[in-house]
């Protein structure tokens, strides 16, 4: 069921393997050409203006020449705030709106793969508000308790029972976020697996549980790809920050 053995010479691992893991990019351009574009932006006034949102974004509109992809969300989110947001001096609340702000005039002049633009991008938007809370979180997404050792299969056929628990009632959109965060928190828990084994292990987990929960609205035959390249954007991120 799951893409996963807890071996317990796992830890001996070549350090390679989590390096390349963690460094091969997901976005193949520069987002900026010139360092001076930045400069401009950072520096015109201390809140972005509508015109700062359209100019980042048209930037990176080059990167996606050749159409969305649902996985790169996460990364989307992380370069915006990293290179856009994150000079101005803003709450959290008004960060995360400033991403969304970008995402959201990206996704308006993109294509998207699979649904037309009309239908998809309403949808899709409203995915992306709660995820950018794992961009910007309010606190550090981490756990708390930390187990040595290697995680069980039944410790992970358990803690996936838990969660499909709460969805008997069909997986809403906005789930999609809520799980990914405690997936990661369950897989990060535990000490001796290297990074690239966790990411693999919750992206298992996260697939299993969204190929057999329902979700409103559309077939699972179009969400489940859908939801599983999101999902596993984002547990690179989650990842690649607190591990």
């Amino acid at each position: 069921m799951f893409d996963y053995v807890p071996e317990k010479d796992l830890a001996k691992e070549n350090s390679a393997i989590h390096e390349n893991f963690i460094k091969k990019p997901i976005i193949h351009m520069p987002v900026y050409k010139t360092p001076e574009i930045f400069y401009k932006i950072s520096t015109k006034t201390k809140n972005p203006t509508d015109d700062d949102i359209k100019a980042f974004a048209e930037s990176l509109k080059e990167v996606f020449s050749d159409g969305f992809q649902f996985q790169d969300i996460a990364q989307i989110m992380h370069i915006t705030y990293d290179q856009f947001v994150q000079p101005f001096i803003l709450s959290a609340e008004d960060k995360r709106k400033a991403v969304l702000d970008v995402l959201f005039f990206l996704i308006d002049v993109t294509d998207t793969p699979i649904l037309p633009d009309y239908f998809f991008d309403p949808f899709f938007k409203t995915i992306c508000i709660s995820f950018v809370n794992l961009i910007i979180p309010d606190e550090a997404i981490d756990s708390t308790e930390k187990v040595s050792g290697f995680p069980s299969y039944q410790e992970i056929c358990t803690f996936v029972e838990e969660i499909k628990k709460n969805f008997d009632d069909g997986f809403q959109f906005e789930d999609l976020a809520i799980v990914t965060k405690q997936t990661f928190l369950f897989v990060n828990k535990y000490i001796d697996p290297t990074n690239q084994k966790k990411a693999t292990l919750a992206k298992s987990i996260i697939k299993d549980i969204i190929e057999n929960t329902d979700t409103p609205l559309l077939p699972d035959e179009i969400t489940d790809k859908i939801f599983i390249d999101l999902a596993n954007g984002f547990i690179d991120h989650l990842v690649e920050k607190y591990s």
